[in-house]
């Protein structure tokens, strides 16, 4: 594995790998890597020849993990174990430049941004996706991979993908989870003994919803409030529960739309973030455009 940290240079590692008949594959992270960025990786290995991962410690992005310490050196062993060919560590400064202010950005819009954690969070989209796009530009990748449990933010950049007609193949990999269903994250490093019991109740609420859909029921508001019925009885404070559409990220209409059912919680210090496929197919990657 090689590691980078300027543009250029990463720019021409990647030209190297196209020139030689490499299809470019690429995961955007800002540190904190564990075991679900290694099965994301080994996802994103079945698409593509040249895996490159950029790891940008950028606290001020909403894309990173809420603080959680940035560890180079576990991140780099993470990606060499996962057969990543090119390790991309950029500086803050190397980005962005010292006038960030000044600087021309994506403005994400519509429901996918302004909905679920775009409501409270408003321009959290607008820099995650002002920060993948960079990267793309920097990296210029054939596909990307992103999780599902963030699935509000693969939503916003396969829009911006679409909308800017990058030529760019998205992958979402469903919700990858520790054996108790609680979804793994890095923000699961602040949470103590006692927190780390109660977290999965997350997951177990939103599974009432899939499990009511999944016997016919279109009651969506009534099967949410049960969920957070079940959330605030095991000492979780509700951010939201809701249902909505796999495309769009609009409130179902039609007994057949794809359903993902979104849930956030607060649990100590830390900002609980999951989502749960509610019909369709329950595993798999799915390749976008579809």
């Amino acid at each position: 594995m090689e590691l980078e940290h300027g543009i250029a240079e990463t720019r021409e590692r990647v030209r190297r790998a196209r020139t030689s008949g490499a299809t470019i594959g690429y995961m955007v992270t800002t540190g904190g890597l564990h075991s679900a960025h290694a099965q994301l990786l080994e996802a994103l290995a079945q698409h593509a020849d040249y895996l490159v991962v950029s790891n940008m410690p950028d606290m001020s992005c909403p894309i990173s993990a809420g603080g959680v310490n940035h560890t180079t050196l576990q991140d780099a062993l993470v990606c060499k174990g996962a057969g990543v060919s090119l390790l991309y560590a950029p500086s803050e400064m190397d980005v962005y430049g010292t006038d960030r202010a000044s600087l021309y950005n994506v403005t994400a819009r519509g429901t996918t941004a302004s909905v679920l954690c775009g409501r409270t969070r408003p321009h959290i989209y607008s820099n995650i996706a002002t920060h993948v796009l960079r990267m793309f530009n920097i990296v210029q990748p054939d596909v990307a991979v992103f999780g599902e449990k963030d699935y509000q933010q693969f939503a916003v950049v396969r829009k911006m993908v679409a909308d800017l007609n990058l030529p760019v193949t998205l992958l979402s990999v469903p919700t990858i989870r520790e054996r108790d269903g609680l979804a793994m994250a890095s923000r699961n490093r602040v949470l103590d003994a006692n927190e780390r019991a109660l977290a999965p109740h997350l997951y177990v609420a939103l599974d009432i919803v899939r499990q009511g859909i999944a016997r016919g029921r279109t009651d969506y508001a009534e099967l949410e409030r049960q969920a957070a019925a079940h959330l605030i009885d095991h000492g979780l404070v509700l951010d939201y529960i809701e249902t909505r559409r796999a495309a769009d990220l609009e409130r179902p209409q039609a007994p057949d739309d794809e359903l993902i059912v979104f849930g956030s919680a607060f649990l100590g210090g830390a900002r609980l973030v999951d989502t749960l496929r509610a019909n369709g197919t329950q595993q798999g990657v799915r390749i976008w455009p579809y």
